[in-house]
């Protein structure tokens, strides 16, 4: 038969590396060596018994205890240690901008808060001690990084925060036409030049290159716009084309000549004597309406009378004829009467 053996149940060691004070968010690694562990807990945690470390981050500060618990069949034993957790410096730092136009005299204005921390320097090619609580207008010639260097809670660990001010040359931008004002369909010469840019677009052209140049012709006025981005964002530069007016004719109204013609018309009336028969004895008159009037009208071309309505010319015809009858007869008449006294 054999003999029970009791187990010898022991914690050889228990430690953690680095410092015992430590700062929040930061990563601990626990070391142990034990014997005959069944079972092994970290702070009521159970870690697998073939490992003899273990990983732990900090969340929070104050006097932190770590126990390490074996136990065996029943059995157990305890080991414990103590960490010191800092709250880690914050740095709360605010800028009204990280890029600077080159050769433009700007300025970034930097506010900056830091907080659990024992002292603090700005280094940019200096070192110089500044406020936990301040402000300030840098102005670089070139991109810079201005390095918050603090000291921690502990007197003795550094904390670095850095800020960078970006400075770049500006965007020149040359972009022209031969002409602004034109008529419709005559072509138009656009050109462009750009410097310190990322890409250029052109309306109705797309992406093109940083220099060029297009020609183009339009129907109506239309605006040319040149789309420039650099890293301070996206430029337009404009080009306006006008167009001449030009006479819109809608119809052509030519008013109606009056044509004014003198037909010169020459009427010859051959005298006659004229013999009338007259009864003395019975006082009897002849019958003067029958005594016609010949009347000569000579030959007219027909179309030399177009300009005069065919009836008005054969009417006033017909008008001059009675009146020439009426004052034959007028004239007859008073001869007579004049004979009989």
């Amino acid at each position: 038969m054999f003999e029970d053996v009791p187990f010898d149940l022991q914690i050889i060691s228990f430690t953690f590396d680095g410092n015992p004070v430590r700062y929040k968010d930061e990563s601990v690694i626990f070391r142990w060596e034990v014997q005959d562990a069944a079972k092994i807990f970290i702070n009521d945690k159970e870690v697998p018994v073939e490992n003899s470390f273990y990983s732990y981050q900090l969340s929070d500060a104050g006097l932190q205890s770590f126990i390490l618990r074996i136990e065996n069949a029943g059995t157990q034993k305890t080991s414990s240690l103590q960490i010191k957790v800092l709250d880690t410096p914050s740095f709360y730092i605010t800028q009204n901008t990280d890029k600077l136009r080159k050769g433009k005299g700007e300025k970034c204005k930097i506010k900056w808060n830091i907080q659990n921390a024992l002292s603090a320097n700005l280094i940019s090619g200096e070192n110089e001690e500044i406020n936990l609580t301040s402000e300030r207008e840098l102005s670089p010639d070139n991109t810079t990084d201005y390095i918050f260097e603090v000291v921690g809670l502990d007197g003795r660990r550094v904390f670095k925060h850095i800020v960078t001010i970006s400075v770049f040359e500006v965007s020149v931008v040359q972009f022209e036409v031969d002409k602004n004002v034109t008529l419709p369909r005559v072509p138009i010469k656009l050109s462009w030049n750009v410097q310190n840019a990322s890409e250029v677009e052109l309306t109705d052209f797309g992406i093109v290159e940083h220099q060029g140049e297009k020609i183009v012709d339009c129907d109506k006025e239309k605006t040319f716009t040149l789309k420039v981005t650099d890293v301070f964002g996206v430029q337009e530069y404009h080009q306006r084309i006008r167009m001449y007016p030009l006479p819109l004719i809608r119809s052509i109204m030519v008013p109606t000549p009056q044509i004014n013609q003198t037909l010169n018309v020459e009427m010859h009336f051959e005298q006659k004597q004229l013999q009338v028969d007259i009864n003395v004895d019975t006082g009897k008159f002849p019958d003067f309406r029958q005594i016609k009037s010949e009347i000569y009208v000579p030959s007219i071309p027909f179309h030399q009378l177009e300009l005069t309505p065919r009836k008005d010319w054969w009417q006033k015809m017909e008008d001059f004829s009675k009146s020439l009858t009426k004052r034959i007869t007028n004239s007859i008449s008073s001869l007579w009467n004049n004979r009989a006294l």
